[in-house]
């Protein structure tokens, strides 16, 4: 994979908690440490589980007396918080979410159900925060380092053509290339 910079941060829980999403306990403003157990399950809709999953989870009842939406209203709730998150902008007028992927898109197999409903791609391609601090939109005092999604392949031997320079590939033509390398189809 690649590498680049993170410039800035996104609370995302804190977000979801300006939006109406996310509701803490009484007294427990949310640490990363307990933070599940910091959630007022009752009022909470929608939060995000783990930062780097950058995933938001949305919560549904299945069974009669559970907290969550209704499983009816699913698709125009998600889509609302589509909407939302699509709505959070810097200050500069740019989107802070460049992609919002819906789990049926990007998840398949018997596990689907266990990915996040939605997953988000920054601006910077950083990963979220859970912390709960404002603005939810923070820039970092010092720029770290973070994964990007165009990564660098580099390949020696026979077959290889010296100093050649290809255009961009996939991800799936490292496996091809790597069995064709080892006398494999």
């Amino acid at each position: 994979h690649g590498f680049t910079a993170q410039k800035e941060v996104l609370y995302i829980n804190s977000f979801l908690k300006e939006k109406g999403y996310l509701k803490y306990k009484e007294g427990e403003e949310g640490t990363v440490r307990n933070f599940l157990t910091s959630l007022d399950l009752d009022a909470t809709t929608a939060y995000c589980r783990t930062s780097s999953s950058n995933g938001i989870n949305i919560r549904v009842a299945m069974n009669e007396g559970e907290s969550g939406i209704n499983p009816s209203d699913y698709m125009d709730f998600r889509d609302k918080l589509i909407a939302d998150l699509e709505s959070l902008k810097s200050d500069d007028g740019e989107r802070i979410i460049t992609e919002i992927h819906k789990r049926e898109d990007v998840f398949a197999g018997d596990a689907m159900l266990q990915a996040p409903d939605l997953t988000l791609t920054l601006r910077d391609h950083g990963f979220v925060s859970m912390k709960n601090e404002f603005p939810p939109v923070q820039k970092l005092d010092e720029v770290i380092g973070t994964h990007h999604p165009d990564g660098v392949f580099i390949a020696h031997g026979k077959g290889i053509k010296k100093g050649e320079k290809i255009e961009m590939r996939n991800i799936e033509d490292v496996a091809a290339t790597l069995l064709y390398s080892v006398g494999l189809d």
